[in-house]
Formats: structure tokens, sequence, C-alpha cells
């Protein structure tokens, strides 16, 4: 990939945004957090409906002058990722859980390629047909994401989750994830830390930190030198360190990072 050569940097911290490093009005709500301290960074339909701690906005400043490549890696689709505003343009970004690799927010076409390979396009279109047929309690349309992963939304989720083993056993090169009321299948080719893990090799760079909040990210904190995790996600494994402080946690992972120029 010739992408990026010239302005490799060494070593890639790597971050979920939602509930990671960027936080909804419910979060701030319920921990009380004045909207003085907290910067706007997403907007929907004209209202602000995402913010990032100012702390984090001035940590993040700091990787303009460090040997670090700040990464964004997120399910969101690119249009939905697009939407947030950092105050710059990461260099790099992976989307739609890693069907997508942006870079200075254009896809990358190897890897769109390699993606585009891996997919079963039958499979895909079978698996969205038969959620549509199977689930009663559809709130959000079974929706193809980016042509590389299936999302709907149920309000029984638990339609999904006892039809999960069937799902399986149909297409068993498929993953089916449920998340609140929130409804995922995605390729193998679709991984946070296979993306990554792809990225860096092609970018001669290592995976410093990852840091994520859900069953979503794993993969991602499985690649990395150091796995961080906020204090108020539900993931639970000796192999995390988890860092305390809500909204302030990733600047606590930013602290790790510089302070820890020797990661495995």
């Amino acid at each position: 990939m010739d992408q990026g050569k010239g302005t490799v940097k060494r070593r890639i911290y790597a971050t979920d945004l939602d509930n990671t490093l960027i936080y909804s009005h419910k979060f701030i709500a319920q921990h009380q957090i004045p909207l003085t301290e907290v910067s706007c960074v997403e907007q929907y339909n004209g209202k602000d409906i995402n913010y990032v701690h100012n702390e984090v906005v001035k940590g993040l400043g700091n990787f303009n002058a460090s040997d670090c490549l700040f990464m964004p890696v997120t399910t969101r689709r690119t249009e939905q990722y697009l939407r947030i505003n950092l105050g710059f343009t990461p260099e790099y970004a992976i989307v739609s859980n890693g069907g997508v690799i942006l870079r200075n927010n254009q896809p990358v076409a190897e890897w769109t390629a390699t993606v585009n390979n891996a997919i079963d396009r039958d499979a895909m279109y079978g698996i969205a047909d038969m959620c549509r047929c199977t689930f009663l309690s559809i709130t959000h349309d079974v929706t193809i994401c980016d042509s590389c992963f299936i999302f709907f939304k149920l309000e029984n989720p638990d339609e999904f989750i006892a039809f999960i083993p069937t799902l399986q056993q149909l297409f068993p090169t498929w993953t089916f994830v449920n998340y609140s009321q929130k409804c995922y299948a995605f390729p193998k080719i679709c991984s946070k830390g296979g993306a990554l893990k792809w990225l860096a090799e092609h970018l001669n760079c290592r995976i410093a930190i990852a840091t994520g909040d859900s069953a979503l990210d794993t993969s991602m904190l499985d690649t990395a030198g150091l796995a961080v995790v906020p204090s108020h996600s539900s993931l639970c494994s000796s192999r995390y360190t988890y860092v305390d402080g809500g909204m302030l946690s990733p600047l606590n992972t930013m602290k790790l990072l510089f302070s820890n120029k020797e990661e495995k």
C-alpha cells in the first residue's frame, strides 16, 4: 500500500469512539457533567448529540508533535463517522467495524478490494432477508451498511438473541452480535482487530495502545501492546488495564501512552 509512505509514525493509539472517546447527552446528564466542561463534536438533525471533554480535546492536540498516530476505530458506518468533528482530521480511521479503512476521510482502495473479495454476497442477502421475515419487533429496518455488514434494531432483542444459534449454524463464516437493541451481522473480514492489524503492518507501525468499552472492541484490544478499558465499561478481563475518569478516561489513556514508550 503506497498510502502513508513518508508520513509513517512509529506507534498507534487506536480508540473506539462512542462511550470511549465521545459521550452522549445521556451520559453527561447521568454523571452531572457541566456543559461548560465539554465540547460538542457531533450534530445530527441540527441538534448537539455527542461531546468530548475539553481536557481530552487539549490532549488530542499533543499528537501532532508526537511519534504517535491517533486512530479512531468504530463500528459506525462511514457517513456516521464523518459527522464527528474533533477539530482535525485523523490521517487514518477504521469504520464499519473494520470493513472500511479511511485515509484523510477517503477509502483505502486496497483494503476495500480485500473486503469485497472476501464477502459472500449471497450469504449477506440471505441473512438480511431471513432477518426481515423472522423478527416481529423491528424498529430500524434491516440495512446493509457500507456494503459490508448488516444492522437493524429490535424493540425486543431477545428475538435475535434466541435466533443467533440458528443463524450461526446456517452462516458459519459470519458473526452475529447483539448490543442492547442493536443487532449486527458481520462477515469474518469485518473486525476491528483484523483491519487494525492489516493497517499497522502496511504502515510499519506498532499498535501501542488500543482502548474500547464493548465486546465489539475485543479483537482490537487483543492486537495492542496495552489494552485499555474505561472503568465504566462492562468488559472484564485480567488482560485489560482499567482507567477511571468517565469522560476523562481518554486523557488517562493518553498519559499511559506517553509515559510508557516500551510497550510489548
